[in-house]
């Protein structure tokens, strides 16, 4: 039996993404936590910056 594979949609990700927001924030933080890496997304010159005010 051929298993039909479901095409995702941005409207999906976004309705599941907001669920876990909704009803469990811990586990949404962990699922943010294990997928993106912040400092993939912030430069270091912004941390050189931000910290170079605090000495």
């Amino acid at each position: 039996m051929k298993i039909k594979a479901k095409q995702l949609s941005l409207s999906d990700i976004y309705d599941d993404v907001q669920s876990f927001f909704e009803e469990d924030k811990p586990k949404f933080i962990k699922l943010f936590d294990s997928f993106i890496d912040l400092s993939e997304l912030i430069p270091p010159s912004f941390y050189a910056h931000y910290y170079s005010h605090f000495g």
